[in-house]
């Protein structure tokens, strides 16, 4: 990378992986930076990269891994040898990471003190939830949007609510065609926030993976989003919705990030998982 270069990461492509980390010196770093064993990262696999840092953070940013990438490059034994432009594009993508985070917890806040003020309960899902309960700060996982899950029953009073707090559905539909087909209402805009899905169940009626909503509720955990009482997925349904979400529902679509999110689960959590209950529900 040159100096001076400057790059843009506020839509990345989508990067396909198509080569192998042996022919690919900035794959190779990516996957370094993420590994579990530090020590693979080292010096040769930088020096090797020469002026291929921007694939390096076009990659990281497709993938959705750059505050990983970030927190993994700015280690004090590897710092010296990234370039400044490099840190400088980390340090900005870790900065707007942080900000849509914290964006994302008011939204949250709001939504589930409006819920609650009608005594619907709330559970928090994917990438709000595991930028809470799974990494150590908001700067490591990015996400797109917000996913609040309510019960069946509450899915009309729920999405009332959030249209009176000034979100628009970005299509026509209604409560129940949507419930009888789909997880989740049609996606629901707000200008200057995030977009938000409000689920009645984390799998879609009548298939192979479908999974009982009532047993999600019967398991859910305390999470704390400041003042207001919300929940979140155990442990064990939250990886398991990880799971289904990348491959049934997106059939991998999310590239690496979903993988990285399901080692974070399990790295988070190590033996307080139970096993033979995931199993049970597979």
């Amino acid at each position: 990378m040159a100096a001076g270069q400057t790059v843009d990461l506020s839509s990345p492509p989508s990067v396909p992986l198509t080569t192998s980390a042996a022919s690919d010196p900035a794959l190779a770093v990516l996957l370094a930076c993420l590994h579990r064993d530090s020590r693979l990262l080292n010096v040769d696999l930088l020096t090797a990269l020469g002026e291929d840092w921007g694939r390096l953070l076009t990659l990281a940013a497709a993938h959705g891994v750059l505050g990983l990438i970030g927190q993994r490059l700015s280690d004090a034994s590897l710092a010296a040898y990234v370039p400044s432009a490099v840190r400088k594009a980390l340090g900005e993508a870790a900065r707007q990471t942080a900000a849509r985070m914290l964006r994302a917890q008011t939204q949250v806040v709001e939504l589930a003190s409006a819920f609650g003020a009608t005594s619907i309960p709330v559970i928090a899902l994917k990438g709000v939830y595991l930028a809470k309960a799974v990494y150590p700060n908001l700067t490591l996982r990015a996400m797109q949007d917000i996913d609040l899950m309510v019960s069946r029953e509450d899915l009309p009073r729920a999405t009332e609510i959030a249209l009176t707090l000034g979100y628009a559905p970005i299509r026509p539909f209604t409560v129940e065609q949507e419930a009888n087909a789909k997880p989740h209402i049609a996606r629901l805009t707000r200008r200057a926030s995030l977009d938000v899905e409000i689920h009645w169940n984390i799998t879609a009626p009548n298939q192979i993976y479908s999974i009982d909503p009532a047993d999600l509720w019967t398991h859910a955990v305390p999470v704390d989003f400041g003042a207001c009482r919300t929940f979140g997925l155990s442990r064990e349904h939250l990886l398991l919705h990880l799971c289904i979400h990348t491959s049934y529902q997106h059939g991998f679509e999310f590239g690496i990030r979903s993988l990285v999110d399901i080692a974070a689960i399990i790295r988070r959590f190590g033996e307080e998982l139970d096993w033979s209950f995931v199993e049970h529900q597979c």
